[in-house]
């Protein structure tokens, strides 16, 4: 079960990555739950819709992702994935990035 799981949740966060690279909203929509809660970093809390809408508006453009950690651990049914990436992109037209962690379950 727990190698079953992980292969899952491993897989989910590569597609999820690619959806952030491409800004593919329709494949963001599908992947992200839809009672999401999202801290960014400026300590903003962020729904699924709002979060949507910074790709779907051309705001935020990721064009590179790249994980520095990452560490998964299973409880029961659920798994967290704690991570460091590094990005890079566009914040409504202005060059940001830098090394931010996650956590996700």
């Amino acid at each position: 079960m727990h190698i079953q799981l992980a292969s899952k949740v491993q897989k989910a966060e590569v597609k999820l990555m690619e959806a952030k690279l491409k800004s593919d909203v329709h494949i963001l929509s599908e992947i992200l739950a839809d009672d999401l809660i999202l801290t960014n970093h400026l300590g903003v809390r962020l729904t699924k819709r709002d979060d949507l809408m910074l790709y779907e508006s051309g705001r935020l453009n990721i064009k590179a992702m790249n994980y520095s950690e990452y560490e998964m651990q299973i409880f029961g049914g659920a798994a967290v994935v704690v991570a460091r990436v590094q990005i890079d992109g566009y914040y409504d037209g202005e060059p940001t990035g830098g090394d931010f962690r996650f956590t996700r379950l």
